[in-house]
């Protein structure tokens, strides 16, 4: 079995999106004749500030049945330190210090603040010859320089850069002037650096194209996944017509056209036994209140629950009967990592609005679930549902497992092993 190593600044137990995908990585890839070897941070459990300082300050390993990982303590920027320290009220000068260090560590490797992951990973290649593939995965897109230079320094191998997004091609940089400008200066370092690499990865085929417009290599798309389907058809019927939102809410994402349509049911049906739960949102201050700001009047009729470890959650939300997600129509190649774990759990879709773009195709082909792009198609799907609810105590579903099956980790780490495969041939 070939070692491969896998530096990442994101796995478990911190509780980010980036963190599954590398863990499924990690854990699938030996099927293929791959043993990992991962080289991450230290993470508290259930950890949702990426910034946060490790409580623990040594390397630590540990040797799973598949693969290894080696977890380094993370120190922090100047910023996290002085807030650390301070507070709130060094928060200000704290990011005085975080713009410059922004731009300083495109060119100084020492202003990286994890900069800890690099140096481990050069001791390890000099002790271990034999790797010869070197994996990575942005954001944090400072780990594509590292091993630009450990390309440089060991000719020897080939690395693969993973986008989980798209990086100076984000749409998102247009909004933001301070993003304009350090996309000004970024996308020349991302050009060189990338351009070493054997090829690169990313989550959808919008981004492949987006990500070619800089990296002149080739580009492939593995997108997230899911485990495996979960069976729920033994679950304990609901007293309420469930709605079950995952995860993080962004100010892009227009809920408000979902929203409209509910209220328009809530007010023709005020004592309808129904609940939209929003499962994440509890730890963004700002989007919780513009949830409670839209559905001021309808406060028992949602609820806002704990953001918990992704296992825990999972099982918490396995008897909710449909889920709801938000498109962003203005940024194209978007599944986000809610909508695996939502194919796994069988049951039906609500995607409102529409992206137009990939989730709206694959809900089209797997037969998952509803499009609803105005008030009156949401409230026309809640009215049907609800009745087909009240009647048999859950809402019709007949996806296509074959083509759900598609998604799990295992088919998309197989496709990664496929490409490394054609390596050092």
């Amino acid at each position: 079995m070939k070692k491969v190593l896998l530096i990442t600044y994101f796995f478990p137990p911190g509780n980010f999106a980036g963190s599954y995908r590398m863990k499924a990585w990690a854990e699938h890839l030996h099927k293929f004749g791959y043993y990992p070897i991962v080289v991450t941070r230290h993470w508290a459990d259930n950890e949702t500030d990426f910034t946060a300082i490790s409580n623990e300050k040594e390397t630590t390993e540990k040797i799973h049945e598949n693969y290894t990982v080696y977890r380094l303590p993370y120190y922090g920027t100047f910023r996290d330190r002085l807030i650390k320290k301070y507070g709130d009220k060094a928060r200000f000068i704290g990011k005085i210090f975080s713009f410059f260090q922004l731009i300083a560590q495109n060119y100084f490797l020492r202003s990286i603040p994890f900069v800890n992951l690099y140096d481990f990973a050069r001791n390890y290649l000099i002790k271990n010859p034999d790797i010869k593939i070197v994996l990575t995965s942005g954001r944090l897109f400072h780990q594509f320089k590292f091993c630009y230079l450990l390309k440089k320094e060991f000719p020897h191998i080939q690395w693969v850069a993973d986008y989980r997004d798209p990086w100076n091609t984000n749409t998102n940089n247009k909004k933001s002037l301070k993003r304009r400008f350090l996309a000004l200066i970024e996308s020349r370092f991302e050009k060189k650096w990338t351009n070493s690499c054997a090829f690169f990865t990313s989550c959808s085929e919008g981004f492949v194209q987006n990500i070619k417009q800089i990296v002149d290599k080739e580009g492939y798309v593995i997108t997230n996944g899911f485990e495996k389907l979960i069976d729920t058809t033994n679950n304990i019927p609901n007293n309420k017509l469930t709605i079950a939102y995952i995860g993080n809410l962004y100010p892009t994402q227009k809920i408000e056209v979902f929203l409209s349509g509910y209220k328009k049911f809530l007010r023709q049906n005020p004592k309808a036994n129904i609940i939209l739960d929003f499962w994440g949102i509890s730890v963004n201050i700002g989007q919780k209140a513009r949830i409670a700001k839209n559905l001021k009047g309808f406060k028992s009729f949602y609820n806002i629950k704990p953001w918990v470890k992704k296992e825990t959650m999972m099982v918490q939300v396995r008897n909710a009967d449909c889920f709801l997600i938000c498109g962003i129509p203005e940024r194209k190649g978007t599944h986000s990592a809610k909508f695996f774990d939502y194919l796994s759990l069988k049951k039906p879709i609500i995607l409102s609005p529409s992206d137009k773009d990939v989730l709206e195709t694959t809900i089209s082909e797997t037969n998952t679930g509803f499009i609803l792009d105005n008030t009156e198609a949401v409230f026309d799907c809640i009215n049907f549902c609800y009745k087909e609810w009240l009647t048999s105590g859950k809402i019709t579903y007949q996806g296509n497992e074959n083509k759900i099956k598609e998604y799990t980790y295992e088919n998309q780490v197989g496709r990664l092993g496929e490409l490394l495969s054609k390596l050092n041939k």
